[in-house]
């Protein structure tokens, strides 16, 4: 329970007193929880970050009608190859084709991958040694990563 705790305060932005003490902050946690809103932001966060679209709303409105059509429940239906590749060619800045390890691992925390399943996603593909990651191996890791999430 500490954990999820923790997790509410952060989320909601209360104290542990308040989060222990209401009743309705526990079910508004809950519900993000059950219906992935926190995924569903950060996913739609990433997209506009990685298209820049010059009518944001409009844009927020197409992404959320495609996933209504599309029924996507989650982030990890939002990013194309290209937009991963996207991704990679952002932390690749002096375009050498790897990237550190480390910077896979940043993505996969920005896009709300849990810890535990991002270093096991990480090991299971690039293996325990790698420290530096190539696009296709950076997508796979992504992909796979996202699929657990979602």
């Amino acid at each position: 329970m500490d954990d999820l705790s923790t997790k509410a305060q952060h989320v909601l932005g209360v104290s542990k007193a308040a989060y222990d003490s209401n009743e309705n902050l526990r079910k508004a946690y809950a519900y993000l929880e059950e219906h992935q809103v926190q995924a569903l932001l950060d996913g739609l966060m990433a997209r506009v970050v990685l298209e820049r679209p010059p009518d944001l709303r409009t844009y927020l409105i197409e992404l959320l009608e495609e996933m209504k059509v599309n029924k996507m429940s989650s982030a990890s239906n939002f990013f194309t190859i290209e937009d991963l590749s996207a991704m990679f060619d952002m932390w690749d800045k002096l375009k050498i084709g790897t990237i550190p390890v480390a910077k896979v691992s940043e993505t996969m925390r920005a896009l709300g991958v849990d810890s535990g399943a991002e270093e096991e996603t990480i090991v299971g593909i690039a293996g325990a040694e790698a420290a530096e990651i190539d696009k296709d191996t950076f997508i796979n890791i992504i992909r796979a990563a996202m699929s657990k999430c979602g």
